[in-house]
């Protein structure tokens, strides 16, 4: 996986630098917010193209980011949740036979199986 993100990173780079090599004196007005006050005039082309790669590459890290904490958060619960049910089929599988038997004559076990 990490030689498919380096050849891919890589192709972008050159793609990037054949664009600017073929676009150096071509110049764009660019506009923020559709709005007259934010036009930028005669900005290079490769300059924008830059702009938006690197904003689409920050945009990308900040969502990997965000998905890998909440995934991380999500096996620390999970793992917890394992340990307790270990914990608690070691202590069933360690009750003898009357202990089991009481626990099922005991009012709070009836009321229990009965909210089952």
């Amino acid at each position: 996986m990490r030689l498919l993100v380096i050849i891919l990173t890589v192709f972008l780079f050159v793609l990037i630098v054949a664009f600017t090599l073929f676009n150096l004196s071509e110049r764009v007005n660019v506009s923020i917010f559709f709005t007259e006050p934010y036009i930028y005039s005669d900005v290079p082309l490769f300059l924008v193209v830059i702009f938006a790669v690197l904003f689409g590459a920050i945009y990308t890290g900040i969502i990997a980011l965000v998905e890998g904490m909440n995934l991380r958060l999500n096996n620390m619960r999970l793992k917890k949740t394992i340990k307790r049910m270990e914990s608690e089929l070691d202590y069933l599988r360690n009750l003898s036979i009357s202990e089991i038997s009481r626990e099922e004559s005991s009012p709070t076990s009836k009321a229990n199986k009965e909210i089952l």
